[in-house]
């Protein structure tokens, strides 16, 4: 409103230089200037250089503040720049990895956290088992093959390949050496080289200093921290921290499939000389979407030749898990599950798929702010099913993608079934499951909403080798990888599918045992390096395309809904709980097949409730999750004197390798993970989460078991078959240097380990935590050879003494000393000087005496099974799987009470004649 004229006002924001009363309406006339009375005129015009000259000053102001900002910009990318510079020298020189540069194979992370370790090498691929085995061979005989040669590996040395490990390589300078701004890093590129050809990672939090410390999303179940609790100034609720953070994600993932593009050739004009050809070849990592409601059916194994299938909601869920990882910055946790040939073997274990798989994510998860967890737990000629019934324990319970490939160990679709069943059952995450029966996955998926697929072989893009001058014309990853019918013998010459060797000389030790060589496991069926690095691009394809997803979803949505991301996105505790309650409800008929076949009157080898309940386990098998506490040294209870049984020798050595050159890319080559690390990691505020105390409720005063103590007393006859080192079938995991070994850069950790007894060891007593549905079941190996435990060598009794808590073994009064003794009559097997994993028998195991006796006790409560009940009693589930159930009780069910359950077994009779190796004990 104008003031009256009446009304005068003080000009304080005209500097207080005027006086005056302004005009009413009646003064201002038509509006003209020329009509205001010359005091007016004055003071507007004065009025108006003030004004002006106000917005002189304004944007004189602007301007400062624009340099202003401008320099401190400069200077906070200048540090930036800097801290990178500080971090790319400190990741070449640490003198904790043996390792220089960028590219190269690190074998332990750098103590900065903040640096983006380079843990990984070789690649692969075990693709599609028709690779490796020809597909006329009767399915049945390559089954028995491979569980029988799978013994006889680690001496399976193809003659035309004695001399691979003899190759000239050159190697790295010495660790300790500076390095320089310019050095080359491998594959002769530097850092900056490789920034010009391929971009970095530009993005980095301004605003570090502010945002909220400790992990606040540990309180929520499954992380699930509501939007509106996020705290003030975490970064999920910046909306120029996402933005950024997420086109810097964008620009990344495109990075990475172009080098694998470039990587496989088909960017390379040269080799891809149509557009059409370029669409059809660039199609091998194609994940096709199978719509199984409406009974789509997917793509058979010789079809399956791209990237493998999925369902829309399948592939939505693996969205969502990633994106859920990323909002709290989580783990990501995958794991397989299979035999030799996906174990790897003939390969460095760093070579295997599932390795490979890890060197090449790991970057990628590391910028992301995730933490990428992954597990090889697989065993030479072995299904599953070991592995299935105690998943939650020897896989752990934090598995977002689990991957079955045991195809060629492995055809019963019950233990298939088992595995993913208690896969579920057993985590606190459901995973995403992978694997080649269509038929189980089909049913998991319409039965419980299960998200399902199948890894195709990506085989279809692979430019064929024809002869020994045109393969040197094609890229590195590709050579001698597939060849046609006149050229197959290219492709399976030893030479030219593997690369390893078992030791590099190294001042600070020295073997005590001499090297192979090369890796042991050369067999026909086993995969050479590059097919297991084209598996492994295969399934990291898929991911990085589920992330893809996951920051599109992430940036569309907060453009119009704000910030942060809304729950609906990337909330998973209600999406678990719909697929678990499902699960723990669903029973089949086991007349039509699967899980509950195993409780079948026709079988009945494993109660069927397994198939609703998860299972605890323990076992001595390596590798699996968490060895320190799920072996089943763990459980023992000790002697009276102290007598556990434990490993009598420690590892030779212990911190990482030294660089394998066979692991590393040669100089010229694509180096994926180069192209991927060569920025520093963003630390994104990163939160890992707080692994949670499992405890229970136990009762050990509960009468349902009786115990009578005194006839249980632990024995200290039994002797322990296991790996040295932390054998998880992780990527950095140091494992099996024992100085027996013949080749210590294997990196191999796949052992049939056990706790070893005869008729002289005495009780074996265990204590098992949480028994709450009575169920409990051991996996035991009968076959072992006469004399095998070498605990017991040159005992005539029990425990090696006689008190009235141990009696004689009758079998003793046959045993003298002498020509006709034991042990001239039966080959002594001396552990450690071998292993006790006897895979193949060339002879029959013993025959059970007549007396003898397998006694097993619960709580105290002690049965006795001569010969013929024990045989009765003993399940083969599988081949040498044996399985024998010790408590089925429903009614303990009922209570839904947990207690702790002390169990026991032992055998009598027979000495030494007959040798068990408990491997296994699972409950619930």
């Amino acid at each position: 409103l104008m003031p009256t004229n009446d009304d005068v006002l003080e000009m304080e924001e005209l500097e207080g230089l005027v006086n005056v009363n302004l005009v009413t309406p009646s003064n201002v006339g038509s509006g003209s200037r020329n009509n205001l009375p010359k005091n007016d005129e004055s003071f507007i015009e004065s009025a108006m250089n003030f004004i002006i000259s106000r917005r002189y000053i304004f944007v004189v102001l602007l301007v400062l503040f624009a340099l202003i900002s401008s320099t401190i910009l400069e200077k906070k990318v200048e540090r930036a720049e800097h801290m990178e510079d500080i971090e790319f020298k400190q990741f070449e020189t640490d003198s904790s990895a043996a390792i220089k540069n960028i590219v190269g194979v690190v074998e332990s992370e750098p103590s900065n956290d903040n640096i983006i370790e380079d843990k990984e090498d070789n690649d692969i691929d075990a693709s599609s088992q028709e690779t490796v085995v020809e597909q006329d061979k009767d399915s049945e005989e390559v089954e028995n093959k491979e569980a029988v040669d799978e013994d006889k590996e680690e001496t399976v040395v193809d003659s035309n390949t004695e001399n691979d490990g003899s190759n000239e390589v050159s190697e790295k300078g010495d660790s300790n050496d500076s390095v320089e701004e310019k050095e080359e890093v491998k594959g002769s590129e530097t850092k900056e080289e490789l920034i010009e050809k391929w971009g970095k990672w530009t993005f980095w939090d301004g605003e570090e200093e502010i945002r909220p410390e400790g992990d606040y999303c540990a309180k929520y179940p499954n992380r699930d921290i509501p939007g509106d609790e996020f705290p003030e100034d975490a970064w999920q609720t910046d909306a120029v921290y996402v933005n950024h953070f997420l086109d810097a994600a964008s620009n990344l993932l495109y990075r990475a499939v172009q080098a694998i593009y470039t990587e496989y050739g088909l960017l390379d004009p040269n080799l891809v000389k149509t557009e059409e050809e370029k669409v059809k070849l660039e199609k091998m990592f194609h994940l096709q979407m199978v719509d199984l409601e409406n009974g789509e059916v997917p793509p058979g194994a010789k079809q399956n030749d791209k990237g493998g299938w999925t369902t829309k909601k399948s592939f939505e869920g693996l969205v969502r898990r990633l994106l859920h990882a990323m909002m709290t910055g989580d783990t990501f946790t995958v794991v397989m599950a299979g035999h030799s040939s996906a174990a790897g073997h003939g390969n460095h274990f760093k070579q295997s798929y599932m390795m490979a798989f890890h060197h090449m994510m790991k970057p990628i998860f590391d910028r992301l702010g995730v933490t990428l967890i992954t597990r090889n737990i697989a065993y030479g000629g072995l299904g599953t099913l070991q592995s299935g019934l105690g998943a939650q324990s020897i896989f752990g319970d934090d598995i977002d993608m689990i991957i079955w490939d045991s195809g060629m160990t492995e055809k019963e679709k019950r233990a298939i079934d088992l595995l993913y069943r208690q896969t579920i059952l057993g985590s606190k995450r459901v995973p995403f499951l992978w694997g080649d029966n269509v038929e189980v996955l089909k049913m998991l998926h319409h039965e419980i909403g299960a998200d399902v697929g199948q890894f195709g072989s990506g085989m279809s893009g692979v430019i064929e080798t024809i002869d020994e001058n045109q393969v040197k014309d094609l890229p590195w990853a590709i050579q001698f990888l597939k060849c046609e019918e006149q050229s197959k013998a290219l492709c399976q010459n030893n030479e030219n599918r593997y690369r390893t060797q078992c030791w590099i000389d190294r001042d600070d030790v020295v073997p005590s045992t001499k090297q192979d060589k090369v890796v042991s496991g050369r067999a026909g069926w086993h995969p050479g390096w590059r097919n297991h690095q084209l598996k492994a691009r295969v399934i990291g394809f898929a991911v990085i395309t589920a992330l893809q997803d996951a920051v599109n979803i992430w940036s569309e949505i907060t453009i119009t809904q704000g910030f942060p991301l809304d729950d609906s996105y990337w909330h998973v505790t209600e999406y678990y709980k719909e697929t678990m309650d499902k699960l723990r409800t669903f029973k089949k008929d086991p007349n039509y097949g699967f899980c509950e076949e195993y409780g079948a009157s026709n079988l009945n080898q494993i109660p069927a409730r397994v198939c609703q309940i998860p299972l605890q386990a323990r076992s001595e098998f390596t590798p699996r999750n968490d060895p320190s506490n799920t072996s089943i040294v763990s459980i023992i209870q000790p002697a009276s004197d102290g007598y556990v049984p434990h490993i009598p020798e420690d590892m030779l050595y212990d911190g990482p390798d030294v660089p394998n050159p066979f692991l590393e890319v040669p100089d010229g080559e694509i180096d994926l993970q180069a192209i991927l690390m060569n920025r520093r990691r963003l630390n994104n505020n990163k939160m890992i989460p707080i692994k949670e105390e499992q405890t229970s409720t136990t009762n050990t005063s509960d009468e349902h078991l009786r115990r009578n103590v005194e006839e249980i007393t632990p024995g200290i006859g039994w002797s322990l078959d296991t790996l040295p080192g932390e054998c998880d079938g992780t990527y950095d995991a140091i494992c099996d240097r024992s100085p027996k070994s013949k080749c210590l850069l294997s990196g191999h950790m796949d052992h049939r380990g056990g706790v070893v007894g005869d008729g002289l060891s005495g009780w074996l007593v265990m204590n098992l935590k949480a028994v709450k549905h009575g169920i409990i079941i051991i996996k035991l190996e009968s076959w072992h050879k006469s004399g095998e435990n070498e605990r017991t060598k040159g005992w005539t009794e029990e425990n090696n003494h006689s008190n009235r808590y141990m009696r004689r073994t009758r079998a003793l009064d046959t045993i003298k000393e002498g020509p006709n003794s034991f042990e001239a009559h039966h080959d002594v097997f001396s552990y450690p000087q071998q292993k006790l994993d006897i895979r193949t028998l060339k002879t029959p195991p013993p025959e059970y005496c007549d007396d003898f006796k397998f006694e097993y006790a619960i709580d105290g409560k002690i049965t006795s099974l001569d010969k013929d009940e024990y045989i009765q009693k003993k399940k083969d589930a599988q081949r040498v799987v044996e399985l024998l159930t010790l408590l089925d009780d429903e009614e303990m069910a009922k209570e839904n009470k947990e207690r702790d359950v002390q169990i026991a077994i032992r055998l009598t009779g027979c000495a030494r004649v007959k040798t068990f190796k408990l491997t296994h004990v699972y409950w619930a």
